[in-house]
């Protein structure tokens, strides 16, 4: 039973692996997010901002980055700037 359970998680894994190269292939680069008003704002903070594109992995296949406030991302010549949330007062 145990190399049953087994053969199914290598199964799901090269079936998840195989979906996830579909998705590169259809997307020019990783999606960009920035904060809203609800997220863990200490989670997003404690992220590992990478240095040259100023954003941060949020997932082991780099299908999303995470943009904190102030960045701007540079894509094809054109600048994006960032910026989220909301103003409390």
């Amino acid at each position: 039973m145990a190399s049953d359970v087994k053969t199914l998680q290598q199964d799901l894994r090269r079936r998840m692996e195989g979906a996830i190269e579909t998705l590169r292939k259809e997307f020019a680069g990783p999606i960009h997010f920035l904060r809203g008003n609800h997220e863990d704002f200490a989670w997003l903070g404690g992220l590992a901002v990478e240095p040259a594109s100023g954003t941060a992995a949020v997932d082991p296949f780099d299908l999303l980055r995470y943009v904190p406030d102030g960045t701007v991302v540079r894509r094809h010549g054109v600048g994006v700037a960032f910026l989220g949330g909301i103003e409390t007062r």
